[in-house]
């Protein structure tokens, strides 16, 4: 199923960021990152969120991602994203994949919210 969402994405991204909300999916998101770079060969993948953060340098060690970016602050994330890009505004050019057991959700609504999880 990801990789069938992978090929209808037209264009190669600038970078892929990658997160986790709880610390023992690791394993999943060690797979996640593993079948991400072999789909986008070149692209840079960022690892963030609670387990990067609380677990870094078990992260930076064996996650496979190009940065581990352990602060959660917003606007720290973004000015990486624009350090890597040089796109001036990252914020507005950011793209929300979430990764659910069964499906990837990422199309964006008409009021520009993403919908709710399947």
């Amino acid at each position: 199923m990801l990789l069938k969402r992978f090929s209808l994405i037209e264009e190669k991204p600038d970078l892929i960021g990658i997160t986790s909300g709880m610390t023992y999916w690791y394993p999943g998101v060690f797979k996640l990152i593993e079948i991400t770079k072999k789909f986008f060969q070149g692209i840079p993948i960022i690892l963030g969120g609670i387990y990067a953060t609380l677990c870094y340098d078990h992260a930076k060690k064996h996650s496979g991602a190009d940065i581990v970016f352990k602060s959660g602050i917003e606007l720290d994330a973004a000015k990486l994203i624009s350090e890597l890009t040089q796109f001036p505004n990252p914020q507005s050019a950011l793209i929300c994949y979430h990764i659910l057991p069964s499906t990837l959700v990422g199309e964006e609504t008409e009021s520009g919210s993403f919908p709710e999880e399947r």
